[in-house]
């Protein structure tokens, strides 16, 4: 298996707040196979008493600069208007 960095973000099921959830936790893992950072979050967050979620994403991905044609690799959370791949980006 290929070995990546991850970053695993925890959600806890909380009423309080509209979408039934509230982030916990986003933390980065570096060289891992996606099944040992599956892993990592229900080893940490064992408390029977409340219920997590957790999502898996590949920290990097790999977008194309809209100037240059070239490729980028950014965080998967950069916002789209911070990316070299946007329009936005450029036009000000």
């Amino acid at each position: 298996m290929e070995r990546k960095d991850y970053t695993v973000e925890v959600y806890l099921a909380d009423r309080r707040f509209k979408t039934g959830e509230h982030m916990v936790n986003k933390q980065d893992l570096e060289n891992l196979t996606r099944s040992e950072a599956e892993q990592w979050g229900p080893n940490l967050y064992k408390d029977p008493s409340r219920t997590y979620r957790f999502e898996i994403h590949e920290t990097w991905i790999t977008r194309k600069n809209l100037m240059s044609g070239m490729p980028v690799k950014e965080r998967y959370d950069q916002p789209w208007h911070c990316s070299v791949a946007s329009e936005s980006y450029w036009s000000q």
